[in-house]
């Protein structure tokens, strides 16, 4: 069941529905889904027969948490978003699946070899959960299963069986219709006011001061979520917000595709840049192109500083658009200033928290989210799983695995908050780039048979 509760105040349905201008919802209308339950009950009903997970945030990781938890028929899987369903940052990213953002290397030198190692292939594991579950729910989301790379000296390199692309918003939305027909729960414009820690349960109450009782919790949403809960709050400490802007083209004819990206024209494979100031895009079915570059913590590229990006990563894109249809090639803002959760150390935040530890939180995903997110939702309901049976093997779970990551403590106030996080990404991106350089100039030393 997916339950809608109408918003009256159009103000805050602004707030809380996704921007109109953007692309990616917009895809909304051309599947013709319609994302319509029925009104928030009064009161959500008691079912001492099973277990109530109550899970907060319909992105990525709430998502696969739901829809993994579904199939134990010994739980009662309820969903609640503030807004609307992959509403956030998960339904506007330019839909790059891929591996952890801090890099192989990095990973290992941050996490020691053992628990680094363990992380790696998590990551990887998680592009290849995407992939199935995209299979298995029959989720049409434009998979398009290669990634493309863009050297300094402008060389485009096609990469097939690792990174791959998707429509994120379809992606989301597939998810929520497998988990609504296995049984699943969503409340959408449902905010989460408040969380009380009774020990072998919990009261979660909503805004209308609705009290909903649940055995577990899963906080999957971010910076929002963690504000106007106040149990959430210090997860705020170890937390913070980049903004990300992305624009997007008018479509492009086959002819300037043909020019411009010779090898992706077709495939229209997701790619970005191999620079410390990342800049990166796909292509839609109908060819528009999106194009977003770096987040940053305390400002945000405006739409013609992303357009220049664009046009430096790509230098004959202007001109040969001009020669091919006789216009200048119009560009859009599609995604303005939306806030992503990060953590300066590029991990994601994930552990448990609550005086039994059944309060499950998976935070700061950044910038990779798709498969981060649907991997951290399938270890959530893991955990969730483990710790609701005595008799299951307590094995270490990748929940657990994550969970050992070091994160950083930031200081509470502004701007000194957002410096010192944006400080701990570039020295991480630096470092990540400088190991880069150090591996090709070994390679190059290397003798050669």
């Amino acid at each position: 069941m997916i339950f809608r509760k109408e918003n009256t105040d159009q103000s805050k349905r602004d707030k809380l529905a996704p921007s109109l201008t953007s692309h990616f919802i917009n895809v909304v209308q051309e599947m013709n889904f319609p994302f319509v339950g029925l009104p928030l009950q009064h009161y959500i009903p008691t079912d001492r027969r099973r277990k109530t997970v109550v899970i907060v945030g319909g992105g990525y990781t709430g998502l696969s948490a739901a829809l993994h938890l579904s199939a134990n028929k010994k739980m009662r899987v309820i969903v609640l978003d503030a807004g609307r369903i992959g509403g956030g940052p998960s339904g506007k990213s330019a839909g790059h699946v891929c591996v952890l953002e801090k890099g192989d290397q990095e990973t290992l030198a941050y996490c020691g070899q053992k628990l680094g190692q363990k992380l790696v292939t998590a990551s990887k594991e998680g592009m290849t959960l995407v992939r199935d579950l995209v299979r298995q729910y029959t989720i049409g989301c434009d998979l398009r299963d290669g990634y493309m790379t863009v050297k300094t000296d402008g060389t485009q390199i096609i990469e097939s069986g690792g990174q791959f692309g998707i429509a994120p918003y379809p992606y989301i939305l597939g998810l929520a219709r497998a988990a609504q027909k296995a049984g699943v729960a969503l409340y959408e414009n449902t905010p989460v006011t408040g969380l009380f820690d009774n020990g072998s349960s919990h009261l979660v109450i909503l805004e209308r001061g609705i009290p909903i009782q649940a055995d577990y919790i899963v906080a999957s949403g971010g910076h929002r979520m963690m504000e106007a809960i106040p149990l959430l709050r210090p997860l705020r400490a170890k937390t913070t917000e980049l903004r990300i802007s992305m624009i997007a083209s008018d479509p492009l004819p086959a002819s300037v595709l043909q020019t411009v990206m010779i090898q992706n024209a077709i495939t229209r494979y997701p790619f970005a840049n191999e620079a410390i100031d990342v800049a990166y895009g796909s292509l839609t079915r109908n060819n528009v192109l999106v194009f977003g570059t770096e987040a940053h913590a305390l400002y945000d590229p405006n739409p013609k500083a992303i357009r220049q990006a664009l046009f430096k990563m790509f230098p004959t894109l202007e001109e040969t658009y001009w020669k091919k249809t006789g216009q200048e090639l119009v560009t859009r803002p599609c995604v303005s200033a939306e806030k992503i959760n990060y953590t300066s150390s590029l991990l994601p935040l994930v552990g448990r928290m609550g005086e039994a530890g059944t309060i499950l939180y998976a935070a700061g995903l950044g910038g990779h989210g798709i498969a981060l997110g649907t991997l951290l939702g399938k270890a959530v309901a893991e955990k969730v799983i483990q710790l609701s049976d005595p008799s299951l093997s307590q094995r270490e779970l990748v929940f657990d695995q994550f969970a050992a990551v070091p994160q950083h403590w930031l200081p509470a106030s502004e701007p000194l908050r957002s410096l010192v996080a944006e400080g701990g990404l570039l020295y991480y991106k630096a470092a990540g780039a400088a190991t880069a350089v150090k591996g090709k100039i070994q390679q190059v030393l290397s003798p050669h048979p």
